[in-house]
């Protein structure tokens, strides 16, 4: 299996602005650090990327969906159009607007190079800006907050068993076809979808606290290492964002599972706000 440690944009012609730049955030004491693996597949989907805007910071995780690959294009073109709109004007003061717009345009730029829609992409966008933590995502991967010891979920994600889930709790179903709905983890919703639908975002942003760790990763993370193997590789407060990132990694690839996605993660931690 192949070890990546992203520290660079996806597109080359960012390569030395981005070098320059480093993995600590202008805008808040942030130190972040992009891993990633291939897995035991042979394309590797996952693209992952960052951009500045003044004293805004967006990070953007995508995990191609589809055969071989048209799947990193997916991925490709939906981080490349959110992170290139935010560079341009940032959240402005309506990030749910901004979010809108750039998932809206990533759809519909996939289904122009893509008109099948024979790939897409699941796609997940984080902004902080004045101490507070947005997020928008279309698709499975996911955006936790690890602070005093625990992780905790900010995502649910767009899959089968979380729609029955959800239809259980608004006595929408009857529990035993949610059961058996929810053993379905399917995607149903993905930019570069005809028919997108529209997004799972924050009702209230996190107000971030000193020392908070905010991680961001595609299913082929959190469905090979569950949150309590997580959380002891975050709890070493002594480990930087790069070792903690370069760990969580690595205890994938040491596994060898045989049906190991490709995976991908953001460690960010918060050193001051």
């Amino acid at each position: 299996m192949t070890y990546l440690i992203v520290s660079v944009a996806v597109f080359i012609a960012l390569v030395i602005l981005r070098i320059a730049l480093g993995n600590t955030s202008r805008i808040a004491k942030i130190k972040f650090h992009l891993a990633q693996t291939a897995g035991n597949r042979q394309v590797n989907g996952d693209v992952l990327d960052w951009a500045y805007y003044k004293d805004q910071l967006l990070f953007a995780v995508a995990d191609g969906i589809g055969a071989g690959e048209k799947s990193t294009l997916a991925a490709k073109t939906a981080v490349h159009i959110i992170t290139r709109i935010f560079e341009k004007s940032g959240a402005g003061d309506n990030p749910a607007y901004f979010f809108m717009n750039g998932f809206k345009g990533a759809n519909t730029t996939i289904l122009r190079y893509i008109p099948d829609s024979s790939a897409g992409a699941a796609l997940l966008g984080a902004i902080i800006k004045d101490g507070l933590l947005y997020y928008a995502l279309a698709g499975n991967c996911r955006v936790s907050v690890f602070r005093k010891r625990r992780l905790y979920d900010l995502s649910e994600g767009h899959t089968f068993d979380v729609l029955a889930r959800r239809a259980f709790h608004r006595k929408k179903i009857k529990r035993s076809d949610a059961l058996e709905a929810m053993k379905e983890n399917r995607l149903y919703n993905f930019v570069g979808k005809d028919g997108f639908r529209d997004l799972e975002m924050f009702d209230t942003p996190v107000k971030l606290k000193k020392s908070d760790i905010i991680i961001m990763m595609t299913d082929g993370v959190y469905e090979f290492c569950d949150t309590h193997e997580l959380e002891r590789i975050l709890n070493k407060r002594w480990f930087s964002s790069k070792r903690m990132a370069y760990r969580i990694i690595h205890t994938l690839d040491t596994r060898n599972n045989p049906d190991q996605d490709n995976a991908s993660v953001i460690v960010a931690k918060v050193k001051t706000i």
